[in-house]
């Protein structure tokens, strides 16, 4: 149980709020937390009251994420573990929060008949990550969110060349370009910003996980501001209620040059986005792996899937196709993923021959997939 602090003690900050407002900031900074640390500072939430803005924020040492939203009390900082505080506040709902380090050793949270003291670290031992200096552009939310959504399942996993573990993000004609790869399967993504970096030469990796958060977490409909500095970068914007910032240390190095595999559709045959889509997950069940393959066979309007493994399975599926009969096997996963995250009711796709690759193509999309050797 808590050790319960006499309320005549010193205080060092304070503030109160809703604990709900409290919540979302605290869930927003608790998830780039690590599960485990050396740190021990790591693992825990910074809270600062300044000015009437509250800024809650969390790390993993190499990157970091902060949420503020308006809140009244006295200015100060303190820095308590993450998990337990996050834990207490799901509890609350909408009751208000009063909050108040106590000596600089507990902070306590009080909300009508509970009291609950968390212990406090220095604040001087948060891993502060710091903010870059460099090109700036913006881009609306949606934008962002959907050409990450529709790339960083194509980056690799521990592969070591660490950058293609992640989204590669760049400019080029005056358009912004997304683009993840594993080698194996390619998925590029362009988008209009609404502001220009001043260096056309503005460029950064986004690893995986940090991809994955910004997706989670852009949810309000406003533009991000991304500067580009040397070794961090930051996507900061206004929230319903206050301000967000991700700053994340990019993946270091040269992004191989994909655009030599990038090519216009020979032929434009079209498919059902999701009759194919559906097809290829009833397939998957019939495999016995996850990177377990189907034959494919594309003839006349027909495509006819197949699996042989323990259990067989078949299925023919319409299409517009005008190329010659070829036969090929692919990893049902890899075109079923690309088609998850499309818009399309529709696919557009060609396919060259057996061993060349898979070719989707959207409105401001191109998805490859290379076939599997043949048996």
């Amino acid at each position: 149980m808590a050790e319960t602090i006499p309320p005549n003690i010193e205080t060092v900050m304070k503030f109160k709020t809703i604990a709900k407002e409290f919540q979302k900031a605290l869930e927003v900074a608790e998830g780039i937390i690590p599960v485990r640390t050396p740190l021990p500072a790591a693992t825990h939430v910074l809270i600062e009251l300044k000015g009437g803005v509250l800024t809650l924020t969390g790390t993993d040492a190499s990157n970091q994420v902060q949420y503020s939203f308006p809140a009244e009390g006295e200015d100060g900082v303190v820095l308590v573990p993450a998990r337990k505080l996050l834990a207490f506040a799901k509890t609350l709902q909408g009751r208000e929060l009063h909050a108040e380090s106590v000596s600089g050793k507990h902070l306590r949270l009080t909300t009508e008949n509970i009291e609950l003291a968390l212990p406090e670290l220095p604040a001087a031992d948060f891993p502060n990550v710091p903010a870059p200096t460099g090109n700036s552009f913006k881009v609306d939310q949606a934008t962002l969110c959907a050409a990450l959504r529709r790339t960083v399942f194509a980056a690799a996993v521990d592969d070591e060349r660490h950058v293609l573990c992640g989204c590669y993000l760049h400019f080029q004609d005056g358009q912004g370009r997304v683009v993840a790869t594993d080698s194996r399967r390619l998925a590029l993504v362009h988008f209009s910003p609404v502001s220009m970096p001043s260096n056309a030469e503005t460029r950064c990796i986004i690893p995986t996980a940090i991809a994955k958060l910004l997706i989670s977490h852009l949810v309000w409909k406003s533009e991000v501001t991304c500067t580009v500095g040397e070794r961090q970068v930051s996507f900061e914007c206004d929230t319903a209620d206050g301000r967000y910032r991700l700053i994340f240390t990019q993946v270091e190095g040269n992004y191989p040059n994909y655009e030599k595999f990038i090519r216009p559709l020979q032929r434009e045959n079209v498919i059902s986005r999701d009759a194919l889509l559906q097809a290829l997950k009833r397939a998957s069940m019939a495999v016995d792996e996850k990177e377990g393959t189907v034959d494919m066979r594309f003839e006349g309007r027909r495509l006819i899937i197949e699996a042989q493994t323990s259990c067989k399975f078949q299925e023919s599926l319409e299409m517009n196709y005008s190329g010659e009969t070829c036969a090929t096997v692919f990893a049902p996963r890899y075109i079923a993923e690309a088609l998850e995250v499309s818009a399309e009711d529709e696919v557009r796709f060609d396919l060259q021959g057996p061993q060349s690759p898979l070719v989707l193509q959207g409105h401001n999309s191109v998805y490859l997939a290379m076939p599997r050797r043949l048996h």
